[in-house]
């Protein structure tokens, strides 16, 4: 295996944040980046946008994103511990 690509050594930098209704009551703060700002092997981890031209990608609680060299987004699901599913651990409910 070769050394890690000059971009994976940085980490990617939203260009916004967004409070968003992700299911009926429930608000979250959310990181907005821009595709076309990400470079390959960054990885964006979710709650979290990815605006394109065109497009958006929404990546919920518990799944990720990484940017492959060809600019392809290839999603993944974490496994949640007790804690992050913890009603209030990531969330904001609507009052």
């Amino acid at each position: 295996m070769g050394p890690a690509s000059p971009a994976a050594t940085f980490e990617a930098v939203p260009a916004a944040r967004r409070n968003m209704l992700v299911s009926p009551g429930v608000r979250v703060e959310a990181p907005v980046f821009r595709f076309d700002d990400l470079a390959p092997e960054q990885t964006i981890a979710g709650p979290a946008i990815v605006e394109y031209r065109g497009s958006t990608l929404f990546l919920p609680t518990g799944w990720s994103a990484r940017i492959d060299i060809r600019r392809n987004a290839h999603l993944a699901r974490a496994a949640i511990t007790k804690e992050q599913a913890a009603p209030g651990a990531i969330r904001k409910e609507v009052a």
